[in-house]
């Protein structure tokens, strides 16, 4: 992967391109086909998903089997955050609205990238009090 593309991010906004080759020690890139789920309701998560191309819809399902769209995340967006701070098993399922190009990082080592760019973790936090506002 181009490193580019995760320093054009806003959540690596302000890391210096050359400080990106150590957060990519980290990343694994993957695929996800059109209607696809990348972690449904239930499931157990330890991984934070940054999207690089194609949608994703977070939905919560009813007990009728009916789907509410939560929200639709796209290219340049990350998920998985709040399994980080509260481990419990996610909330919502994840989607393929169109084949989904994205990287994963653990979650133990999302805590060392935080540890080493404080920044990364500031710029989290702002982007979560800005999906916050939007609700």
């Amino acid at each position: 992967m181009d490193n580019r593309i995760l320093h054009s991010t806003l959540l690596f906004a302000g890391i210096p391109e050359e400080e990106c080759d150590y957060i990519y020690e980290f990343v694994e890139n993957k695929t996800l086909n059109k209607g696809k789920a990348l972690f449904k309701t239930g499931d157990e998560c330890d991984d934070f998903y940054i999207i690089l191309k194609g949608k994703l819809k977070l939905v919560l399902s009813t007990i009728d089997g009916r789907e509410n769209v939560v929200s639709v995340i796209g290219p340049k967006e990350f998920l998985g955050e709040v399994a980080l701070f509260d481990p419990r098993p996610v909330s919502v399922s994840a989607i393929a609205l169109t084949t989904v190009e994205y990287c994963t990082i653990k979650y133990a080592d999302l805590r060392k990238i935080l540890d080493k760019h404080p920044l990364v973790a500031q710029n989290m936090l702002k982007i979560l009090a800005h999906r916050l506002r939007r609700t």
